[in-house]
């Protein structure tokens, strides 16, 4: 919000939100699955809840792309898969544009229409989900066969 309003705004609808600012944050609530928690303080949210509580903050910032890093790394398998399911539906529905990076090739390979496969700093790979196989993928994650590459170096992301 303080990109759109400047400080003082901003200050002045958090002392005081405007009727419009509270409907559309009960909106992203709603949206996330969360409107029963909004007189709740995160810290008395589950893991799974704070991360949909992040996407609705996300979301009432109203932006054209969402830049997610890693963001269930801290959840179990289940819960993942249900938060990514909820970014990628969200981000279609209103058309933005959905970044994520993730380690978890599984996850990557079943929520993303395209992957990107890092390695050493450079692509090694951009290509629609459905046509990334295994070989892509021992490409992806084999140590390079410099002597003495220092291990930063062999580090890749999905």
């Amino acid at each position: 919000m303080l990109f759109r309003s400047g400080m003082v705004s901003t200050l002045r609808n958090l002392a005081s939100p405007s009727a419009t600012e509270v409907e559309r944050a009960e909106r992203c609530l709603e949206a996330v699955g969360l409107a029963d928690k909004r007189r709740f303080r995160c810290d008395q949210l589950s893991g799974g809840q704070q991360q949909r509580l992040a996407i609705a903050r996300t979301l009432m910032q109203e932006p054209e792309v969402i830049l997610a890093d890693e963001p269930v790394s801290s959840l179990d398998p289940v819960l993942s898969n249900e938060i990514l399911e909820l970014l990628v539906r969200l981000t279609e529905e209103a058309k933005l544009t959905l970044l994520t990076s993730l380690h978890q090739v599984d996850l990557a390979l079943r929520h993303s229409k395209r992957i990107v496969g890092l390695r050493c700093g450079e692509i090694a790979f951009d290509a629609p989900s459905h046509d990334v196989d295994q070989h892509s993928l021992t490409q992806l994650y084999r140590i390079p066969e410099r002597a003495g590459a220092p291990f930063e170096d062999r580090k890749s992301v999905v």
